[in-house]
């Protein structure tokens, strides 16, 4: 059971074998030597997080949660220290943005480029964390985490809008001319903020 929920995060979230994974119990993390050249505390952080998230909600849930990676996945993300693990180099990230739809990246649990879609999850959550603050955030991950269908709902209910439109309004942002790099990849405004600071997106 337990090797079938790890393949299957794997396959659903990466299609190919991880840097690291932690089981769904959250009392293991397996690190591989594929992880040897990386910022080895950042692998760690994002591993502890999903071991947080496992050990704060049942075992029946942990399944549903693949299908809302924009959550467990953009959440795990954020806290990993500077440049975040598989994240695209900001000019590629809003290159890309600036021609490419970002809702595919959170309506599928499978999205087809990972690392374009894992950019765009850290994107969105710093903009939530810089908007409503950490209390909001868990708020929503209580809610989001006891029931994993009502994750959108659950975010509209916190930060009074739905998912589609606080992505749409992220990407507005992120297109804007003012927009210099994406708080992803600690980038700034021209006027000096974080990407995302006081956007309301």
């Amino acid at each position: 059971m337990l090797y079938s929920l790890i393949a299957r995060r794997n396959h659903v979230l990466l299609g190919r074998r991880p840097l690291a994974v932690t089981v769904p119990t959250g009392t293991v993390i397996f690190v591989t030597p594929r992880a040897a050249g990386w910022a080895d505390i950042g692998v760690l952080r994002h591993e502890l997080s999903h071991a947080v998230q496992n050990q704060n909600r049942s075992f029946v849930r942990v399944p549903r949660m693949l299908r809302q990676p924009w959550v467990s996945e953009g959440v795990a993300g954020v806290v990993e220290p500077g440049r975040h693990l598989l994240s695209l180099p900001e000019g590629e990230f809003l290159a890309r943005v600036k021609t490419e739809d970002l809702w595919p990246s959170f309506s599928t649990a499978s999205p087809k480029d990972f690392r374009f879609s894992y950019t765009a999850w850290i994107e969105f959550w710093n903009r939530r964390i810089e908007t409503g603050g950490k209390p909001a955030l868990l708020d929503f991950e209580r809610a989001c985490f006891s029931d994993p269908p009502g994750c959108t709902a659950a975010l509209a209910a916190v930060y009074g809008k739905d998912l589609r439109r606080a992505v749409e309004d992220m990407q507005t942002s992120l297109r804007s001319d003012r927009t210099q790099a994406s708080a992803a990849s600690g980038g700034q405004t021209k006027d000096g903020r974080k990407s995302g600071a006081g956007g309301g997106d």
